[in-house]
């Protein structure tokens, strides 16, 4: 018998969405799966909208956790040997659940993430393979590629970090590396779980022949896109150092203050620019708070740090060109 897979769905005011999602879950090859849809407060019009599926569990909270807190939520629920961490403005090729469940046959391997497109452009990637670098910054260098162009068509293929959007991990591993840091309203959680997973030992891998596609950040209602906004802002800039100083070798945390401080003040002065003066002096003590939560947390005997053998090491002038969109790593789609 095949191993069941629990897939966690997070909705929040994304009703319609979350029911194409389950649709097309429930229209893949596999069928040993349960879904969990955790309701993080919706409004009671949009939880009315949730259909019944079969195979399909909803638990409606009384406040809005977060996407971290509520994933945990999931697992917790789950009955599965596998879960999915899926966003709920996908849609799934046929054999997606399939392939990702093969490759984690693999014991060295510890979570899995398929090629995601974008839905309104099925030929164009969203993401697959996940680079970082010294301040934590997450991107996808196959973003906007063709599928049918891309040179690299072997399947699978090892990443540094794997997207929440589409990440799928055996069930005694998650819990064995403590699930998502609670910490992370929402943003960067993956890229946390990634790092703690490859200092287990794991290996993370891209399956590009499993695909599903993605509506881009529908699921973060509330004006969240594409572009740089306060709310992304706010999550993000705080997270990536809660994850540098929590994670990073201390020398290099030290050698990379400047930058540290220097991308710190340059998120602060955009959210002044978007109208949030006050959030702008609120965010730097945010800031400064997530870097002693993860000096707090940070091992006090750590030493496997090769997970940054792959790390993109960035200057000042990097981040610059970042900052004005001219850099050739980053699009406006990177953070």
């Amino acid at each position: 018998m095949t191993e069941m897979v629990s897939i966690i769905l997070v909705n929040y005011n994304t009703s319609d969405y979350t029911n194409s999602c389950i649709q097309s879950v429930l229209n893949t090859d596999y069928e040993n799966l349960e879904i969990h849809v955790v309701d993080n407060d919706s409004s009671s019009m949009e939880r009315e909208k949730l259909e019944e599926f079969p195979k399909t569990e909803y638990h409606f909270l009384d406040n809005n956790l977060g996407f971290a807190k509520a994933c945990n939520y999931g697992a917790k629920k789950s009955n599965g040997d596998y879960v999915f961490f899926l966003n709920n403005d996908t849609e799934l090729e046929s054999q997606a659940i399939t392939r990702l469940v093969e490759e984690l046959h693999n014991p060295s391997v510890g979570a899995v993430t398929p090629q995601v497109r974008f839905h309104h452009d099925r030929s164009t990637i969203d993401r697959d393979v996940g680079y970082f670098d010294n301040l934590a910054y997450g991107w996808h260098p196959h973003q906007n590629m063709s599928a049918d162009n891309l040179e690299d068509t072997e399947s699978p293929i090892e990443t540094p970090w794997i997207s929440g959007c589409a990440l799928m991990t055996k069930i005694e591993v998650f819990e064995s590396v403590g699930g998502f840091d609670t910490d992370f309203f929402m943003y960067c959680e993956d890229l946390e779980l990634s790092i703690r997973l490859r200092k287990h030992g794991y290996n993370l891998r891209a399956v590009t022949d499993s695909i599903i596609y993605h509506k881009y950040s529908a699921s973060s209602k509330d004006g969240v896109n594409i572009d740089r906004n306060p709310f992304q802002i706010k999550h993000q800039s705080k997270n990536r150092m809660k994850i540098v100083f929590k994670h990073y070798p201390i020398k290099q945390v030290f050698k990379n203050i400047p930058l540290i401080i220097a991308s710190s003040m340059y998120w602060c002065w955009v959210l002044g620019q978007k109208g949030e003066a006050t959030e702008s002096m609120r965010q730097l003590v945010r800031i400064g708070k997530f870097a002693l939560l993860g000096l707090r947390e940070r091992p006090a005997n750590q030493s496997n740090y090769g997970f940054t053998d792959e790390m993109k090491i960035n200057t000042l002038r990097d981040y610059i060109n970042i900052a004005l969109n001219r850099s050739e790593a980053y699009n406006e789609n990177a953070f």
